[in-house]
């Protein structure tokens, strides 16, 4: 009810527009109720118009997605930890590489000297002045070297 207090306008503001029977003669006579008419049929367009087309996502779903977010928030944070000590691991076997070409440079080329000039069985029998030390510090960097591209080559793939 307004302020002219017609006892029909509830009524036709609920009808939204759509006016039939006794009401509509009613409202052919009172301003205030047709005025209420074109109001409320103009709010029932609008609000066929402005539907929207889905709700709002139930509060379940919420809760998974923000689930899926940390859960891939705690992946990235992982995977970089993971990264960083990747490259230590990277530096750590190239200072060892360093290290033991610049200690060990002149027996690894008078080795390869050996070998070139066709002294296989004298490079390899124990002639040459490389020791068991020398073999065995090559295979463990060489397992390092591996060790350390591995995950960068399954990661890959």
């Amino acid at each position: 009810m307004n302020e002219n207090g017609c006892a029909y306008e509830e009524a036709v503001t609920r009808s939204g527009g759509a006016i039939e029977g006794p009401l509509a003669e009613h409202v052919r006579g009172c301003q205030s109720c047709q005025e209420n008419a074109a109001v409320a049929g103009w709010m029932t367009q609008l609000r066929a118009q402005s539907r929207p087309r889905k709700g709002l996502p139930t509060p379940e779903m919420l809760w998974l997605k923000s689930r899926v977010m940390q859960i891939q928030d705690a992946q990235l944070r992982a995977v970089d930890t993971i990264r960083i000590v990747h490259v230590i691991v990277y530096g750590f076997v190239g200072l060892c590489w360093s290290v033991f070409l610049t200690w060990k440079g002149s027996a690894i080329s008078q080795w390869f000297g050996d070998i070139r000039s066709g002294h296989f069985v004298s490079a390899i029998t124990g002639s040459s002045p490389i020791s068991i030390s020398f073999l065995l510090m090559l295979g463990a960097l060489i397992c390092m070297t591996v060790v350390a591209t591995l995950p960068a080559i399954l990661a890959e793939e």
